[in-house]
């Protein structure tokens, strides 16, 4: 922000302490990554997060299967005495 036309001068600054640890350095993350007793994985949440996947991956591949068919259609049924105008994917064939 400027005060008055001039611009006002900041100055960040930050301290860090430095402790030592008597964990090796091959194993600090082992309290999170191993599970503790009585706690379950979640199987519920990744089944749920597998099926949304799959739905969607599903869904995708229906709307291009769709485009793509459409358009081969229109591709095919253009007669020879016609000008060949380039449809769908096949206009940007040449872009590519």
């Amino acid at each position: 922000r400027r005060r008055g036309g001039k611009p006002v001068e900041l100055i960040f600054t930050y301290n860090v302490t430095y402790a030592l640890s008597e964990v090796p350095y091959s194993s600090r993350w082992d309290n999170y990554l191993m599970l503790e007793e009585g706690s379950q994985v979640h199987w519920l949440s990744l089944c749920g997060s597998l099926a949304l996947s799959l739905l969607l991956a599903s869904l995708v591949a229906a709307i291009m299967l769709a485009t793509v068919r459409r358009d081969l259609q229109k591709y095919n049924a253009i007669d020879a005495d016609d000008d060949l105008v380039e449809v769908g994917w096949k206009y940007t064939h040449a872009d590519v």
